[in-house]
């Protein structure tokens, strides 16, 4: 393998390792994240006509964190956040 080659295949490896690292969701984060959206039902600021909508993506996000899928449960909690526009902690 040539020089520019083992470059190519180090930066790649490196790159996967740190987007690997970041997209990462801990027990944790995901319960933080959490309690961000269910405040900010109590909070009112989901609008009452998404409230259905939100509380079944809950109900599939809880289903992940049971199975153990942290870095699902939190992708469906960031959208959920982004959606609302909801402050976290």
């Amino acid at each position: 393998m040539n020089k520019l080659s083992m470059i190519a295949v180090s930066f790649f490896a490196f790159g996967a390792l740190t987007v690997s690292a970041q997209a990462a969701c801990t027990t944790q984060e995901a319960i933080s994240k959490l309690t961000t959206i269910t405040d900010g039902m109590s909070a009112n600021k989901i609008p009452t006509d998404k409230i259905a909508t939100t509380s079944q993506e809950l109900n599939n996000a809880g289903g992940l964190l049971a199975k153990g899928d942290y870095n699902g449960a939190c992708a469906i909690y960031d959208k959920l956040i982004g959606e609302f526009k909801l402050s976290t902690k």
